[in-house]
């Protein structure tokens, strides 16, 4: 957060700098469902990709959104509320925890994609074949960035950012059990 005065620059070290911004309108469709998921008590974070985080909310690309699987009646509710669609899914997508949601933002004019999440899953792009079982963890560590929604802690971006680009680096070498060894 920064200071109004005339001194240093504030800022706090558990927000992400590449989130940091002093326009936080809550009018935008993403916005809004965001806020009603946290005010419905469901546990979320934008959970990857936060260097392109306001972009995300603007609907220039997709929000990246990790949810607690526990509450996704919650999720669906919400979505469905705010005229969110569910996109059409391949089965193995949806057995890994990973849901496509669309919606037309009428105060932009964008289309919002939602990349739901409710397993941590990664691997090559297209091809998500190994699932970190921590959602839990990513989940209680979120701090709320200066964009003003719910991130990971910079620790926790850092360590899911590194372990992301050592298996994409790595591919199948790597020796972790397959997603569907965690199912």
């Amino acid at each position: 957060h920064r200071s109004s005065g005339g001194g240093a620059e504030v800022v706090n070290p558990d927000v992400n700098p590449a989130t940091r911004t002093t326009d936080a309108p809550a009018t935008t469709l993403a916005r809004r469902v965001l806020a009603e998921l946290e005010a419905a008590g469901v546990a979320h974070c934008h959970w990857k990709s936060n260097d392109h985080l306001l972009a995300a909310l603007g609907g220039d690309t997709d929000i990246d959104l990790l949810v607690d699987g526990q509450r996704i009646d919650d999720v669906y509710r919400i979505f469905a509320g705010h005229g969110l669609r569910r996109g059409r899914v391949a089965a193995t997508r949806t057995e890994m925890g990973l849901e496509d949601f669309l919606g037309h933002d009428e105060t932009t004019g964008a289309l919002v994609h939602f990349h739901t999440h409710y397993r941590l899953v990664t691997g090559e792009r297209h091809l998500k074949r190994y699932r970190l079982p921590w959602e839990p963890a990513v989940l209680a560590s979120a701090v709320r960035s200066d964009a003003g929604v719910l991130v990971p802690h910079p620790s926790v971006e850092a360590s899911l950012l590194l372990i992301r680009a050592a298996l994409n680096l790595i591919g199948g070498a790597f020796n972790l059990l397959p997603v569907e060894a965690h199912m």
